[in-house]
């Protein structure tokens, strides 16, 4: 059971289909040699240390900045051009095109590549994202240990039961047993939060097209999806009650695409992680290798492009290809000093 929930919530995909089990040959050990993490004073810390990377290398962060077009020259990517006008590119670009709409963004490109690309497929299921502020620390039911990891799957305890929940969110439908992760981090990470008070953090397994409000509906009923998962989750941890809820903030499928066009709608993962969409055939074969066909200085990065959707280190493969073209070691470079990921 637990094998099967986990499974299904790396792929965000209905069990039964073919192509899912793939992950469950590989996602075992991998969360063994690997395991998950979360950063240390949230997400947002992540993201700060990457920019003040950037920064250190002279970069610069545009915010509000919305991309409409890469700009060509004689076949080869010079800049992009904004709403507010052109910014012109040193060596390369390095674009989060999602497959979907390259033939947009990317002038000239090949209708072959364009026509595959359009056709890449979305996974069947999103994520429903709740934060919510707590009065007091809770405790799980099922003991200590669940109270300091990164996330607990919580799910029906019989397959067919399962299998029922999954068919339920297949039709666009909140079932009663909700898909839920759900995790208290402030916990093991005091910053989060402060003293006494608490954070909880979970994920529902939603399909994005809801069959009542459709996929930008959403905002009609995301607060009764939030109150029947905390119903939910009284069963799951101890004296959880609603007067303990000081405010709590609401990220639906719809949010998602609002936030980036690499969550075509509302796809965190940008494409679907099945098997015939992995490795070499990610987001399609001739776009895999991170480089657009007949655009030269064009690259490619996103949750669409190997290794998959989340936080996978998915920049490396990019950077490594880029350097390559410029003739620059990466070995030499990082390899000898830096311990990295072999995805």
């Amino acid at each position: 059971m637990s094998l099967l929930r986990f499974v299904t919530e790396i792929q965000l995909a209905h069990p039964q289909p073919p192509g899912t089990g793939l992950v469950a040959y590989i996602a075992v050990g991998l969360m063994d040699v690997y395991g998950l993490a979360v950063p240390r004073g949230a997400g947002k810390a992540f993201t700060s240390a990457i920019i003040r990377c950037l920064e250190a290398h002279r970069g610069e962060i545009q915010l509000n900045t919305e991309v409409t077009k890469i700009v060509t020259e004689k076949g080869r990517a010079v800049g992009v051009r904004t709403r507010a006008g052109e910014i012109r590119a040193k060596e390369c670009v390095v674009a989060q095109i999602h497959p979907h709409i390259i033939g947009r963004l990317v002038d000239g490109l090949d209708t072959a590549i364009t026509d595959a690309a359009s056709k890449n497929k979305l996974p069947e299921f999103s994520l429903l994202v709740i934060h919510a502020a707590l009065e007091k620390l809770l405790k799980f039911r099922a003991g200590a240990i669940a109270n300091n990891v990164v996330m607990n799957t919580i799910c029906p305890n019989r397959v067919d039961e399962l299998l029922h929940s999954y068919h339920t969110m297949a039709t666009g439908e909140i079932p009663d047993g909700v898909m839920v992760g759900a995790s208290c981090v402030n916990i093991a990470d005091p910053l989060r939060a402060p003293p006494g008070k608490v954070i909880l953090h979970a994920v529902i397994m939603v399909r994005a097209n809801n069959a009542e409000v459709g996929f930008h509906g959403w905002d009609a009923i995301k607060d009764d999806v939030v109150f029947k998962v905390f119903n939910h989750l009284t069963q799951y941890h101890e004296d959880f009650t609603p007067d303990q809820i000081r405010a709590y903030h609401v990220v639906t499928p719809s949010n998602h695409e609002e936030d980036t066009p690499s969550f075509q709608q509302g796809d965190i993962y940008g494409l679907a992680m099945s098997s015939d969409q992995m490795g070499l055939t990610r987001p399609t074969p001739a776009l895999s290798q991170y480089r657009v066909p007949d655009v030269q200085g064009l690259y490619l990065a996103g949750p669409f492009m190997h290794p998959g959707g989340g936080v996978w280190g998915g920049g490396r493969p990019v950077a490594m290809r880029v350097m390559e073209d410029m003739g620059i070691d990466f070995e030499s470079l990082f390899r000898a000093s830096v311990p990295t990921s072999h995805l």
